[in-house]
């Protein structure tokens, strides 16, 4: 993921909610860490200005900025990236008890998990990312914390990996925030093909992605507006898949566990919540064994 873009809100938005939320649903005080003082305030005014586009209505009736940034990130940022870093987050506790030590992310940019680690003094985190990238999140060696970097997109991550110290001869937890929306789906494919060449049998994989119904005419139009907002700032979405064909899709790569729909997602971590959060439809969350 070349563009910081994506990852940038992202943190952006896991900060907003952990410091806004009456009652958050993250302990997330490292997602502030990610991103400079200057960086916020940028984003933030980004936000705001966001409003006029995706509701002009909405921007009409709401005076104060913070209550027109406070709309747009609960509105169509913060249900999918939050919910998203609450369900990685206890899959990797469950594979810790099944005995899975090593979790990776692949490209996650500003987006910090390795906070999410199971506490138990055991587990390892490989971050693969660019080194300046790296430099940002890890200025001074961590224990449990393997940074591991790469040149650009084409480099082998088998080698990378293998070379930072990752066991082939065990189970490993990966975990690929955003690849599936942003990487076209052979490229896409090839990644979790390559992680399956270096990672032990029935190793886990963990991802977002959207329906393919959201890149049609007749798709709803605040996913329409977020697509083209994307677009213009050189963040194009680029994949959608058919939830019902995912597994085809992943067939000789991967056997899906589990396949959240929106419904089921708002079921896990918005229902009878008070300030209204509900995911935007089209998007999943994908648990899978590697083969």
């Amino acid at each position: 993921m070349n563009n910081e873009y994506p990852t940038a809100i992202r943190a952006f938005t896991r900060h907003y909610h952990y410091k806004e939320a009456t009652t958050s649903l993250l302990t997330d005080e490292e997602a502030k860490n990610m991103l400079t003082s200057a960086e916020i305030m940028t984003i933030s005014a980004r936000m705001e200005d966001t409003l006029a586009f995706f509701d002009p209505d909405m921007n009409q009736l709401l005076v104060q900025p913070a209550k027109k940034r406070r709309y747009v990130l609960n509105r169509y940022l913060v249900p999918q990236t939050v919910a998203f870093v609450c369900y990685t987050k206890e899959q990797m506790a469950l594979a810790a008890k099944r005995g899975t030590y090593q979790f990776v992310t692949v490209g996650s940019g500003f987006e910090a998990f390795a906070p999410l680690l199971p506490n138990n003094g055991q587990c390892r985190f490989f971050d693969v990312d660019f080194p300046v990238r790296l430099l940002q999140k890890y200025s001074s060696k961590q224990p449990n914390i393997q940074a591991v970097p790469i040149t650009d997109d084409t480099a082998d991550l088998c080698d990378a990996l293998l070379q930072n110290g990752f066991r082939s001869d065990r189970p490993a937890f990966f975990i690929l925030p955003g690849h599936a929306m942003y990487m076209e789906k052979l490229d896409f494919l090839k990644l979790l093909q390559q992680l399956s060449q270096v990672a032990y049998s029935g190793s886990s994989v963990l991802f977002d992605y959207m329906d393919e119904a959201a890149f049609l005419e007749e798709a709803d139009e605040a996913i329409q507006k977020m697509l083209f907002l994307s677009k213009s700032v050189g963040a194009d979405l680029l994949a959608g898949y058919d939830p019902l064909f995912m597994d085809f899709f992943l067939e000789d790569t991967a056997f899906i566990y589990e396949n959240l729909s929106s419904e089921n997602i708002n079921q896990l971590y918005f229902e009878n919540r008070v300030n209204d959060l509900a995911m935007l439809p089209y998007f999943y969350f994908a648990h899978a064994a590697l083969k």
